[in-house]
């Protein structure tokens, strides 16, 4: 017996769903770094045809996988991760806090001899 209508199409989606396969399946190795840091992506879907990365990153993408992204400059960074199928899709992501560079303490000095009694500077 064929089935007509809206319950025929909920018995289809119902059998190839469009799903990342549990909540956080996008992560990052740390969620607070610094610019001119890299941080590694880590992603997984299951039944979409479709991976297409958006937000901070961008590319189709295979359906598991990893990535190491560098981070440019201060500020929030969303990594999105968009899986779809004929029909429908589904979106998940992580945020990335993105700190100021570190600052270099390591003086440096305006002669590579240095004897007592000399005069140096340091910056």
């Amino acid at each position: 017996m064929r089935q007509r209508g809206r319950s025929a199409a909920r018995a289809v989606i119902a059998d190839y769903p469009v799903t990342l396969t549990g909540p956080g399946e996008i992560s990052a190795s740390t969620r607070d770094a610094r610019a001119g840091d890299e941080i590694r992506l880590t992603w997984k879907s299951a039944n979409g045809n479709d991976v297409v990365a958006s937000g901070s990153w961008s590319g189709v993408k295979a359906g598991t996988g990893s990535e190491t992204v560098p981070l440019s400059r201060p500020g929030s960074m969303v990594f999105r991760q968009t899986a779809t199928n004929p029909h429908g899709h589904t979106e998940t992501s992580v945020r990335v806090k993105v700190r100021e560079p570190a600052v270099s303490t390591e003086p440096s000095v305006s002669s590579a001899e240095v004897r007592v009694g000399d005069k140096v500077r340091l910056t």
